[in-house]
This record gives structure tokens, C-alpha cells and sequence, in this order.
């Protein structure tokens, strides 16, 4: 009896110890991936921090582009260009194909002429 208890103990043990070695290594690799997780969202976020501030950058321009544009027909444009930018001819909805073609009539005959009211 004396000798199971013995084996009993030291398997006993070193089950102990192979279970804390076990915990040891499992600890390290939670702390390990919770690194890399921590490492990939800040990357993520600067990525996306960066993608923001570009898209804003670029609506800046293009808003300011546009700003130019209307600014320029508006100070020089006839009457009919100054109608033709406020409207949307490239729309393919039926119901206004004719005026927008009436518009575009007569936006490039005022720009054959070199008429028309400013």
C-alpha cells in the first residue's frame, strides 16, 4: 500500500506540474495574441484615421473645383449655360428628356452666336 501512495504522490505531482506548465505556456500565448490583436487594431484605426482625413481632402477639392466652375459660368456664362449647369442633363429619366434637350438647343446656340443676356 505504502508503495501506491508513493506512486500515487509522484504522479500526482507531476500531474500538478505538467497542469501549471500547461497554464504557464496557455498564459504567455493569450498574452502573446492579445498583443498582436491590440498591435492590428491600432494599425487599423490609424488606416482608417488616415482613409478619413484623405476622402475629406478630396471633397475639399472637388467642392472647391465645383465652387470655381459655377463661379466662372456665373460671372461669364450666358443666361441658358447658367440654366444648363443648375440642371442635370445627363439624367436619362424620360419625362424630362425634351426640356433637357431644349435646354442644351439652346445653351449651344447661345454659345454659336456669342449672345445672350449675362
Amino acid at each position: 500500500k505504502s508503495r501506491n501512495r508513493l506512486f500515487l504522490s509522484v504522479w500526482q505531482e507531476e500531474h500538478r506540474e505538467q497542469l501549471a506548465e500547461k497554464a504557464k505556456a496557455e498564459r504567455a500565448e493569450k498574452e502573446r495574441l492579445t498583443e498582436a490583436g491590440k498591435k492590428a487594431l491600432d494599425e487599423f484605426n490609424e488606416q482608417r484615421r488616415l482613409r478619413i482625413e484623405q476622402q475629406h481632402k478630396d471633397a475639399q477639392a472637388r467642392e472647391k473645383d465645383l465652387r470655381d466652375d459655377y463661379d466662372s459660368v456665373f460671372k461669364h456664362g450666358t443666361i441658358w449655360q447658367q440654366v444648363a449647369k443648375m440642371v442635370d442633363l445627363q439624367s436619362s429619366k424620360k419625362h424630362i428628356e425634351r426640356m433637357k434637350d431644349l435646354l442644351i438647343i439652346l445653351k449651344n446656340a447661345d454659345e454659336q452666336t456669342g449672345k445672350g443676356d449675362k
